[in-house]
């Protein structure tokens, strides 16, 4: 791609937006029924613009039942990344070089299930921001597609329930312990950041969110919900 604001996931590999007007090699994963987001990423250099001639393309692409991705492509970029130890580690120079990388195009320690219940503008989507290491300071939650400018909950449990339970009309996932309140901006984006108990470590819990379909920041309308994530701590 080479649009100005192609859709980058907060579990991205490329870890935010990349634009340099030239093409990029991306990746995105849709749910089932191709109406979510669950996954998108460029396959970004280390230094996202370099010159007139730094472009990547991809050419193939093939992923596995437990969501490891090969890709094959070729690129102009002399700061491809590469890994230690890898065949060839820096630009052979000429027209453009092939390139093999492969990656897990989901965040480790995190399984994603259930189902989001819907409003009318989209399914919240729920994500984790970084690999859930416990001691970790900056772990948390991004929540996409949610009413804009409302109100939520976000809820934190250690027994899921996989196949849900309705309750107020959304369907809950797990049986919250914790319940906290959140909020979301304008354009639906909601993101909630706390450390990570080293305690937790060899641990696993559940989140979700469930959101109120109510205009600035109100506390009375029908209510929608996330899908629910999986978190088992390093």
């Amino acid at each position: 791609s080479d649009r100005y604001f192609f859709p980058v996931t907060p579990n991205s590999i490329s870890g935010g937006v990349v634009y340099t007007g030239l093409p990029r090699a991306i990746i995105s994963k849709l749910d089932s029924r191709g109406r979510k987001l669950l996954y998108s990423s460029y396959i970004v250099a280390k230094s996202p613009w370099t010159g007139a001639f730094n472009w990547q393309e991809s050419n193939a692409i093939h992923v596995t039942k437990d969501g490891v991705a090969t890709m094959l492509g070729t690129t102009a970029h002399t700061d491809h990344p590469v890994t230690q130890g890898a065949f060839q580690t820096s630009f052979g120079g000429g027209g453009s070089d092939g390139f093999i990388t492969r990656f897990p195009i989901y965040t480790p320690g995190v399984k994603r299930f259930g189902l989001s219940t819907p409003h009318p503008d989209g399914e919240p989507t729920l994500y984790a921001l970084k690999e859930p290491f416990g001691g970790i300071q900056d772990f948390g939650f991004e929540c996409w597609k949610t009413p804009g400018s409302s109100r939520g909950f976000l809820l934190l449990g250690r027994k899921p329930i996989p196949n849900g339970l309705k309750v107020m009309g959304v369907t809950l996932y797990l049986e919250p312990l914790i319940i906290i309140p959140i909020t979301s901006g304008r354009y639906g984006v909601s993101i909630r950041k706390y450390p990570l108990p080293a305690s937790l470590k060899g641990a696993s819990f559940y989140a979700q969110t469930v959101w109120i379909q109510a205009p600035n920041w109100g506390w009375f309308g029908p209510l929608c919900a996330s899908d629910a994530l999986q978190i088992d701590v390093f």
